[in-house]
């Protein structure tokens, strides 16, 4: 809550619009915001390294940037496992600063170089058509995956492997295909919010601490909500219940971090035999 927002890598963290070449013009507050996957205004940057002139029309994504920040692990409790320690028991720790013992969270790491920010997809992923020049809002299963795009705008419902075949590989085709650095979600990105929700609520249990979310629905087509619902909330947590009845979440401007519609998470394949190992 308000209490952490001093600290850069919770307070910091921010809705905005991104074009396709990974420019920032405008924040969530700005006259010139837009949800709906372009600038409905031309927007004006006077200086800085995205100085220029977006015409209205200009296709932006709805992403929430993320400032760079470090971390540390202290274990206190370890167990021994089959395949050698777990951790039963941790202390952990985000700075904004690097500070002896912290290390730069990995999902600000690419290729070497240290990004001073990432950009987190505000929405669930749903399509843009390119051959029509328009955004899929109902989930229609037409996907194109040498051609088409994957977006995070408001008002649609989220991509689906109904009939289509949205297999990860194919999500990050999509992904790819708006430009380059765009990327689905991976390990390291999703690990960076999952540890910030960690340190800020001091639980592992989000949905006691900000909301169930669309989690109690039977996995159907029909049961997926469109997104937006927690536009209102801007860059604040919170849950928002819409016009179906349907509590709908958002951790600081990412919404549905968990429920509605099953996602992929790129960059880690899993072998678990044993579940209680």
């Amino acid at each position: 809550g308000a209490s952490f927002d001093p600290i850069h890598c919770f307070g910091g963290r921010r809705r905005c619009n991104l074009t396709n070449d990974g420019k920032v013009v405008a924040y969530y507050g700005d006259g010139n915001f837009s949800t709906t996957g372009k600038l409905t205004k031309a927007v004006t940057i006077a200086e800085g390294q995205y100085a220029g002139t977006y015409a209205a029309g200009t296709p932006v994504q709805v992403m929430v940037e993320q400032p760079k920040f470090y971390y540390k692990v202290v274990p206190m409790v370890l167990e021994k496992g089959v395949k050698g320690m777990k951790i039963r028991k941790a202390r952990y720790y985000v700075s904004d600063t690097l500070k002896p013992g912290f290390k730069v969270h990995p999902a600000f790491v690419e290729n070497g170089n240290v990004n001073p920010y990432i950009y987190l997809a505000a929405f669930e992923g749903s399509l843009f058509d390119t051959s029509a020049n328009a955004y899929i809002l109902d989930n229609a299963q037409v996907a194109d995956f040498a051609a088409d795009k994957l977006s995070s705008i408001a008002g649609t419902k989220p991509a689906g492997g109904d009939t289509q075949n949205l297999t990860r590989a194919n999500v990050r085709l999509l992904a790819q295909k708006r430009g380059a650095g765009w990327e689905q979600a991976y390990a390291a990105t999703a690990a960076a919010s999952q540890l910030l929700m960690l340190i800020e609520y001091a639980s592992f249990n989000m949905q006691s601490a900000i909301g169930n979310g669309n989690t109690n629905q039977s996995s159907s087509a029909a049961n997926i909500q469109y997104t937006g619902a927690t536009v209102s909330l801007g860059n604040a947590s919170g849950a928002v219940t819409n016009a179906n009845d349907i509590q709908l979440i958002s951790y600081r401007g990412e919404e549905n971090f968990w429920g509605n519609i099953w996602t992929w998470v790129d960059g880690m394949n899993e072998e678990n035999p044993d579940p209680f190992e």
